[in-house]
């Protein structure tokens, strides 16, 4: 169970107050999650206190966030009604983000970033391929109707197939069936 209060009307996500920032974190991260060293790019747009962002990943984001930059307090969450990220950092003298983010009440880790307008993501082609010997992708399985499907069936002979593995409960898998 995650504790859960909404109240209708209000124009703000974390607070009203209007502290003034201790830095504009507008702009491009290179982020660090330190469970597992993973990399991920910050993308921030800061409004004087108001916040909107996301982190990109070689698998995805971590969709529309939106919050507050208050003094050297920053907060930014989503609730996509599958995940939901809540994401808090200080910003440190150096102007480099250093903070903690939950995944619903089943993750909880560490995070650094530095400003780095040049940082980069793997190339995504990196990430899924044919193992070494295999010249191409072959599978069978039943549909609806119980007849087995085939990528060597005749009825693919010539044409192009896209072939996507996706979980139903990832919003970023949901966006690529649309793409």
């Amino acid at each position: 169970v995650l504790p859960f209060r909404a109240e209708f009307g209000k124009s703000f996500r974390f607070t009203e107050k209007k502290e003034k920032p201790f830095a504009d974190i507008s702009g491009k991260w290179e982020v660090t999650f330190w469970s597992d060293s993973s990399k991920a790019i910050g993308e921030f747009v800061q409004n004087k206190n108001n916040l909107k962002g996301t982190f990109l990943t070689p698998t995805g984001d971590y969709r529309y966030m939106e919050g507050t930059v208050q003094n050297d307090s920053v907060f930014l969450s989503c609730f996509d009604g599958s995940h939901a990220f809540l994401f808090k950092a200080k910003i440190n003298a150096d102007k480099t983000l250093s903070g903690e983010w939950w995944s619903g009440i089943h993750h909880h880790e560490e995070w650094t970033a530095k400003r780095n307008e040049n940082f980069s993501l793997p190339n995504p082609d990196t990430l899924t391929f044919l193992k070494k010997g295999f010249e191409k992708i072959s599978f069978s399985f039943p549909n609806i109707d119980s007849k087995i499907v085939s990528l060597e069936d005749g009825r693919y002979k010539n044409k192009v197939v896209i072939v996507q593995i996706l979980g139903t409960w990832c919003p970023n898998c949901m966006d690529e069936s649309d793409f």
